[in-house]
């Protein structure tokens, strides 16, 4: 079996709302292939965020097989990029 877990701003957020009113469903019909889908969105999430979600879920879950992130759109004009990460 593998994990996905998905963590970002609002974007992910409203992602998840969405896909648990389709077909597929929150695991995106990737279940019957051993898939779990992990939704993790924060309205204004930023990278600094995200980071502190990620080792709190840690705390809590195994390491995901798969970690998608879509984060850095509302740290944008803040700071230089590379200081984000």
């Amino acid at each position: 079996h593998a994990t996905v877990w998905i963590v970002g701003s609002s974007i992910i957020k409203h992602a998840f709302g969405e896909a648990r009113g389709r077909p597929g469903g929150v695991n995106l019909g990737l279940q019957r292939m051993g898939v779990n889908i992990w939704w993790q969105g924060k309205c204004g999430g930023k990278v600094l965020d995200m980071k502190q979600q990620i080792r709190t879920m840690l705390k809590y879950e195994d390491p995901p097989t798969i970690l998608v992130l879509h984060i850095g759109g509302n740290d944008i004009g803040e700071k230089s990029s590379k200081n984000s990460l």
